[in-house]
């Protein structure tokens, strides 16, 4: 539609700027806000649920942007539409309060059409994920009795891509990055003074956080060096507090220890507490442009551009980080139901929520992405899980219940049924810790 009516700039001038179309149309050409369009069908039951859940989302639970709802809106909108085609009724609440069985069964003739409906996995994969978060917070709120698009949609096999195959970043090309970083010499490293060696490792981390850690543009910006990363060199970690986009987590450093040690052992020597500390600016912080300029230096020092020609932005680089983490992640997961189903009585539930639990779940997890991440990042960066385990087996064992221990914990009898059920449940947390990331603005 930009293009046909001769505005095509505008689209190339948001993604530089990491902001929507509309972002752009509203906020910096003052356009007003569309009318949205009303939802469709006669059950009211449904348009007032719908409405409510919006509306908290927005303004109590705060988990939504403006842009998000407006997106769910147009979601719940189309699925209305499909599901008075599939269902021949309006009523999206039917599926959720239907009795077990027959719940998936008409989740399963929704899902079919949508098959129909979407060209796109993505598409289909977003779409379904707004029904399920829907019908998780009716769960909540007791207005239907079961969610099942929670069991149903990690079997459909809908995968999410946020860029096209042709303008992501490839492992070679992320490693080229990091040797157009500022180098650092070892060899005269200790004739730099203190700023000077800041000043070249701040490529570098700035980097490492973007790619191996999976921090989105801003997320850098309100890191605190000395408190949000743990240098713990048995699980080497990034904290996020409830600044952060999608609330507190926590998210392995996967390369670049050394640099990160090193970096912030020199701003705690300056007095300084962010990550990217600034004496220019009011709060002491720097801006999104400046996390731009710094990527923008390094692509072009590299000569790396995207298969259509533009360069890379840092979204980019947390768009590697994400393909590679979910790979990693969908390994580890089948993992899982492989060592469960091996123990025959031991479910995955047992193996997820017992023996990886936190930091141990980080561990096994890293064998998985070692190999992912090492393509991108030089060897002797990435960290591997034997340096994991040897910094583990210097610290004391913290009472960690192994494996074996659960083996013959359910009757007999029940150990495939709790296989499936478990392995489900794992695959839903997956599929939701996917969704919870797939957004930038």
């Amino acid at each position: 539609m930009l293009r046909e009516h001769g505005f095509s700039g505008i689209q190339g001038y948001a993604e530089r700027h990491e902001k929507t179309v509309d972002d752009v149309l509203l906020e910096e050409c003052g356009f007003n806000q569309r009318e949205k369009k009303p939802l469709p069908g006669t059950h009211a039951e449904t348009k007032a649920l719908v409405h409510r859940w919006l509306q908290d989302e927005d303004e109590e639970f705060n988990r939504l942007n403006d842009t998000s709802v407006g997106n769910a809106w147009t979601h719940m909108r189309r699925l209305m539409e499909i599901s008075r085609d599939a269902l021949g009724s309006s009523n999206l609440l039917r599926p959720a309060r239907a009795p077990l069985g027959k719940n998936v069964r008409l989740t399963l003739n929704l899902f079919r059409s949508m098959n129909d409906e979407f060209e796109s996995e993505g598409t289909r994969y977003n779409y379904a994920s707004t029904l399920d978060k829907f019908y998780e917070y009716l769960e909540m709120i007791g207005e239907v009795d079961s969610n099942p698009v929670e069991s149903v949609l990690p079997r459909m096999g809908w995968t999410y891509t946020r860029e096209s195959p042709v303008n992501t970043l490839t492992p070679k090309q992320v490693r080229e990055c990091w040797k157009a970083t500022k180098s650092i010499d070892e060899e005269s490293v200790e004739d730099l003074d203190t700023e000077t060696l800041r000043e070249r490792l701040v490529e570098k981390v700035l980097l490492l956080s973007l790619a191996a850690c999976g921090e989105r543009a801003s997320d850098p910006l309100i890191t605190n060096a000395q408190e949000d990363i743990i240098l713990d060199p048995s699980d080497p970690r990034v904290c996020f507090d409830d600044e952060g986009k999608n609330g507190p987590g926590t998210v392995p450093i996967m390369a670049g220890l050394d640099y990160f040690e090193q970096y912030i052992e020199l701003l705690d020597e300056e007095g300084y507490e962010m990550l990217f500390p600034s004496e220019q600016s009011a709060d002491g912080t720097r801006s999104d442009t400046w996390v731009r300029n710094k990527i923008e230096e390094i692509v072009d020092r590299a000569g790396v551009r995207l298969p259509d020609g533009s360069k890379p932005t840092p979204k980019h680089f947390r768009q590697f980080w994400f393909n590679e983490y979910l790979d990693a992640y969908e390994a580890y997961i089948a993992k899982i139901e492989d060592v469960a189903t091996e123990q025959s009585s031991a479910s995955a539930e047992i193996v997820d929520k017992h023996y990886l639990a936190s930091h141990r779940e980080r561990d096994h997890f890293r064998r998985f992405a070692y190999t992912h991440f090492e393509t991108a990042f030089p060897t002797d960066v990435v960290i591997s899980p034997e340096e994991i385990a040897e910094a583990r087996n210097d610290t004391d064992d913290d009472g960690q219940t192994s494996l074996g221990d659960f083996v013959g914990a359910w009757l007999p009898g029940t150990a495939t049924a709790w296989v499936w059920v478990s392995a489900q449940a794992t695959k839903a947390r997956a599929s939701r810790q996917k969704a919870a990331i797939e957004y930038d603005p």
